[in-house]
């Protein structure tokens, strides 16, 4: 609402569309930069020294050693947050934007019927539950992994 609402008073106006992509991009970078960062931080010290001992450069340890175990760590958490991206999209209809959940609710309070709100809650459930059972996967893979 802030970027929709707002930023017309400095000038700066969005579509409805690219609002809300702006607004969930900000709010959900902060929280991939997190999982990377605490990716990064959970691979050992000793895998630098070790990468140090055996002569690689900062950029070779880092891509060589550090990133791959990193990755691994970082898969499940990144893929549940994407999930949680897809939850969040029904916040577009607060800057007038269509999606499936409000176009839902318009249909159902113009007929009285909720089939559209039964075939948005079919349509996400579709969509996210397969997504689901793969993030379970990643998560039981991560665990059994280390």
């Amino acid at each position: 609402m802030l970027i929709y609402y707002g930023l017309p008073f400095v000038g700066i106006t969005f579509s409805g569309f690219w609002a809300a992509v702006v607004a969930i991009a900000l709010n959900n970078t902060g929280y991939f930069g997190e999982i990377f960062r605490a990716g990064l931080l959970s691979v050992p010290v000793g895998q630098y020294e070790a990468a140090a001992a055996i002569g690689l450069g900062r950029w070779q340890t880092m891509l060589l050693i550090i990133l791959p175990q990193a990755v691994r760590k970082v898969i499940a958490p990144l893929s549940g947050n994407a999930l949680e991206l897809v939850k969040a999209t029904p916040i577009a209809a607060l800057v007038a934007l269509p999606e499936l959940l409000r176009s839902a609710q318009v249909a159902q309070e113009q007929t009285y019927n909720p089939t559209p709100l039964l075939a948005a809650a079919a349509i996400y459930f579709l969509v996210l539950w397969p997504l689901s059972r793969w993030v379970s996967v990643l998560e039981f893979r991560a665990v059994t992994r280390q």
